[in-house]
């Protein structure tokens, strides 16, 4: 299991307004990024930033070791577009 290569490594560097697609066998999914945030390791299972329910949103959440924190990045949608 390489850690360099796990899938949210570089969530810190997203930058607001980044594209993040996600694509099922349905439907191919844009999202907008917003800036990221650290959430404080012990503040994590009361952030609202990660719990809340937004309509139309991702969370990406990925530790960040150099930091003793977790980065967040929320994303709102912009398309959706069927396969």
């Amino acid at each position: 299991n390489n850690t360099d290569q796990q899938v949210f490594n570089n969530l810190p560097a997203v930058i607001a307004g980044d594209a993040v697609i996600v694509t099922t066998q349905n439907a191919v999914f844009t999202y907008r990024a917003n800036a990221p945030a650290l959430v404080a390791y012990e503040e994590m299972p009361n952030s609202a930033l990660v719990y809340d329910s937004v309509p139309d949103r991702v969370v990406m959440v990925s530790c960040n070791s150099k930091e003793s924190a977790a980065s967040v990045v929320t994303a709102d949608l912009i398309s959706a577009v069927p396969r």
